[in-house]
């Protein structure tokens, strides 16, 4: 009994998991925001060119970001002084921001990509991808077609 239930998870798994690549590494206009926008071969590269440099630009970010996070659990646990929490939580904050900062950044450097037929679409919800709002762990990405 255990064997066919785990060969029917192997089955079962191995059915879904090409679907789930394929929208992994669909790319821009592909799934991530920009359906219906009808982007030219030109402006897909140019996207995913923006979003490339922007994913090298900030890993060190992302890793300190996660790094400081794993501390903050670490501090909570601890006998650590209210000040030392503090203190993790404000430099937490400053580079959450700072990777904010750098998201807008990157959405305003591909909205210039964008004709301004396209930027009407994005307007009345077109463009949208994944259904609309709420869009996975970010929160609400459903109206940010530019993540």
């Amino acid at each position: 009994m255990k064997m066919q239930k785990l060969f029917s998870t192997i089955a079962v798994t191995s059915l879904f998991l090409p679907l789930s690549a394929a929208a992994a590494f669909a790319g821009p206009g592909r799934g991530m925001g920009f359906n219906g926008l009808n982007l030219s071969a030109e402006q897909q590269q140019e996207i995913q060119e923006i979003r490339d440099r922007t994913y090298a630009d900030s890993d060190t970010q992302r890793q300190q970001l996660r790094e400081n996070r794993d501390q903050m659990r670490s501090l909570r646990q601890s006998d650590a002084s209210a000040e030392q929490l503090r203190q993790q939580r404000q430099n937490n904050q400053e580079l959450s921001r700072a990777l904010g900062d750098r998201r807008f950044e990157t959405q305003l450097q591909i909205r210039d990509t964008l004709t301004p037929e396209q930027r009407a679409q994005l307007g009345q919800g077109q463009g949208r991808g994944r259904g609309g709002r709420g869009g996975g762990r970010g929160g609400n990405q459903g109206d940010c077609p530019y993540q």
